[in-house]
């Protein structure tokens, strides 16, 4: 719940015990189409609570066949409520990746009820596409 919407996903807490840092959910390898350009989309959000602290910074990385990890969106949230995050995948069309989805703390370090939620994760066309398709009237040949 962000906001006082509920919606269905991931939630995580960055580390706090004996020091900060990030905490973070490896997909299995995706094969992106070569056409059209993909994007990954989601909504990210700082669970409701009694502390804004400074925020939850989220990444979108991408590790690529040879292993090396490439920020390719990020988002902070500030406040109790959902925002989207998007990363452009068109620099890795036809290859196969991991997605990382990265949850930190914010610019301070500051841990402080730091429940981190995703919602609505999606790989979808980097832009809208138009898709036409025919069918046969109900009760009509070949309907």
């Amino acid at each position: 719940m962000c906001g006082g919407a509920r919606r269905a996903g991931l939630i995580a807490h960055p580390p706090y015990v004996g020091g900060v840092g990030y905490v973070f959910a490896l997909y299995e390898p995706v094969t992106l189409a070569k056409e059209p350009a993909a994007a990954f989309r989601a909504l990210v959000g700082k669970g409701d609570g009694v502390d804004l602290g400074d925020g939850i910074r989220y990444r979108v990385a991408v590790i690529d066949e040879d292993g090396r990890e490439t920020t390719a969106g990020e988002r902070h949230v500030a406040r109790f409520e959902w925002l989207p995050i998007e990363a452009d995948l068109s620099r890795w069309a036809g290859r196969t990746v991991r997605l990382k989805l990265i949850a930190d703390v914010g610019p301070a370090d500051d841990s402080t009820a730091d429940w981190a939620c995703w919602a609505d994760l999606r790989v979808e066309t980097l832009a809208p596409r138009l898709v036409r398709r025919l069918e046969a009237a109900p009760g009509k040949p070949g309907g």
